[in-house]
């Protein structure tokens, strides 16, 4: 019974991770989740694939780390021209209200 587990394992995780390869050249961020579920299967029972996957774990971390310190200052600077449009709107809608009546 083990053995078939193991195999059902390898193949579905294989499976998987053909169609998160295939699902890469496609808009979206679909193909790389999909190769990692396959990936995370397949490293349940396979050693080359639990290193590899650990790899891609700390290439997505190092991205995430370098991406993130390069947009915070514009996420930033965003957030603070949002502000200061809504309290200009609220302002204005205030201003308005105690003007016209």
């Amino acid at each position: 019974m083990k053995v078939i587990k193991r195999w059902a394992t390898i193949i579905v995780g294989g499976l998987i991770l053909a169609t998160g390869l295939l699902l890469m050249p496609l808009p979206g961020p679909g193909g790389t989740p999909v190769a990692l579920l396959g990936l995370a299967m397949l490293s349940s029972e396979l050693p080359w694939a639990k290193r590899f996957l650990e790899r891609m774990k700390q290439r997505l971390q190092l991205a995430r780390a370098q991406r993130g310190a390069r947009t915070l200052p514009r996420l930033r600077m965003l957030a603070a021209v949002g502000g200061l449009i809504v309290l200009w709107i609220v302002g204005g809608v205030i201003v308005w209200r105690v003007w016209a009546f």
